[in-house]
């Protein structure tokens, strides 16, 4: 079955580039400058469950669907309009090679 692109793009960005990294103390720190805009599909499936020291925990997660951008990379954040960071979980895939859509995952950072 061939990829068909969503038809309505319904979310903002900003795409935040890592920058620099330290370590302190054993903990590596990565700072992070906004980069570009950009419109994607985002598609919610009410989050993912699982057990963390028997206690269910829901994290928000989410696929991307958007016009391919070379510079989004796993290592970068996203940052949407309400301000909440989400962080790229698959590295992005570029859809039938032709450098078109690319879809990757992201999930919330301190929800």
């Amino acid at each position: 079955m061939a990829y068909k692109f969503p038809n309505r793009l319904n979310r903002m960005f900003t795409l935040l580039k890592p920058i620099s990294t330290s370590t302190d103390y054993g903990t590596t720190n990565i700072k992070f400058e906004p980069s570009t805009n950009f419109w994607c599909h985002m598609r919610t499936f009410s989050g993912t469950e699982i057990v963390v020291d028997d206690i269910l925990v829901i994290k928000d997660t989410a696929v991307i669907d958007c016009y391919y951008n070379p510079n989004i990379a796993v290592d970068c954040r996203l940052k949407d309009r309400d301000g909440a960071i989400w962080k790229i979980i698959s590295s992005p895939e570029n859809i039938n090679g032709n450098n078109q859509y690319m879809q990757f995952k992201i999930e919330r950072i301190g929800a």
